[in-house]
């Protein structure tokens, strides 16, 4: 690009020169007239008209030459732009950034709500982006009013803002990439009745109310299993993604309900936990347990025979239509052709893992 700019700024140079050179010639030519010979001056005329053609030249050269080095610089950009939105295939270890609760101990007298994510440190860095001029926002929402202002405040500033995985309750224009919960949970439900024979006492486990999704998925199992004969729900924990809690309460809903006979883990985040529950009161063999998604503890789960079945959403393929969606709107203008891209739930089972 430097090369370029250089050569540049010298065609224009000799231009110049070439200019100053025809204009002296000329006025020479000119108060020179009446001692000049005819074949002095048809010579030089000769030779202001080669110089004018040189110029011409040059100068076109010089705006081929600028084209040539906006267009190196503008793909440049777009090369640029296509590395950091992730639509190239890099090799490496990459960057993640990650907001997630503190692995230190608590010490003896301390808060342990200090070493814990809160909704006011999303809503930190939420602002902060906004301060910081950011363009587009993709985002996991919690369904906290807070948060959800604050996201809606960022789209009435014009920040393209695309909700992962998650949802959240608003009436503001945004894009949403991920599931159907509620469909979710009426397939997993459905699923639990074909493979479970006569009457299903089902327990429950999901993150919490603050996941809309998740909500909305166990609101989905509970009709879909509510349309079957001598089925029910006996039992609902919230485990908020922690595999302790999940563990605990899990253990007491067993005790509590020996009649359970199926469980449907509805988000990832405590699956491992759960399933220790069970192993721990060796009600393995006894109980239907059906899951989302195929993280690692739900993988060695299904092979030890755990889990019987997981629903997958395709994770990838959200995270990449969300990238994409944003990339075609900031760098290409091009507006998405609906509000809604729904994944097709998948079920998996140990033979087609």
């Amino acid at each position: 690009m430097k090369q370029f700019w250089q050569g540049g700024w010298l065609i224009a140079l000799v231009c110049v020169l070439i200019g100053f050179m025809i204009a002296v010639q000329f006025r020479t030519a000119q108060d020179g007239k009446g001692t000049l010979s005819q074949q002095r001056i048809e010579e030089i005329s000769d030779r202001l008209l080669q110089t004018e053609h040189e110029r011409d030249e040059l100068g076109e050269e010089l705006r081929k030459m600028q084209a040539a080095a906006a267009d190196i610089e503008n793909k440049e950009d777009q090369d640029m732009l296509r590395y950091r939105a992730a639509l190239v295939p890099l090799e490496g270890e990459g960057v993640i950034v990650r907001m997630d609760d503190s692995a230190k101990p608590v010490k003896a007298g301390e808060n342990p709500n200090l070493y814990i994510i809160h909704d006011d440190d999303l809503l930190r860095v939420i602002n902060e982006l906004r301060a910081a001029g950011a363009e587009a926002l993709i985002i996991n929402p919690i369904n906290d009013p807070e948060v959800i202002s604050a996201l809606e405040e960022a789209i009435a500033d014009g920040i393209f803002v695309i909700s992962l995985n998650n949802d959240f309750e608003t009436r503001q224009p945004h894009i949403y990439v991920g599931c159907d919960y509620e469909a979710g949970g009426r397939t997993a439900a459905a699923l639990l009745r074909k493979i479970c024979r006569g009457s299903i006492n089902a327990g429950v486990s999901y993150s919490g109310e603050r996941m809309l999704g998740h909500l909305r998925r166990v609101e989905g199992f509970r009709s879909r299993l509510a349309m079957e004969e001598s089925c029910s729900v006996v039992a609902v924990e919230e485990d908020s993604d922690d595999d302790i809690h999940a563990y605990e309460e899990t253990l007491r809903m067993i005790d509590e309900h020996p009649e359970m006979n199926a469980f449907f883990i509805a988000t990832s985040g405590g699956a491992h936990g759960v399933c220790q529950a069970f192993v721990k009161r060796r009600r393995t063999q006894d109980v239907t347990i059906v899951t989302f998604d195929t993280i690692p503890a739900i993988e060695r789960s299904l092979r030890a025979g755990i889990i019987d079945a997981a629903i997958y959403q395709h994770p990838r393929r959200q995270g990449e239509i969300a990238m994409q969606l944003t990339y075609d709107r900031l760098i290409s203008g091009i507006a998405p052709s609906r509000e809604r891209y729904i994944m097709q739930n998948e079920i998996r089972i140990i033979e087609n893992f």
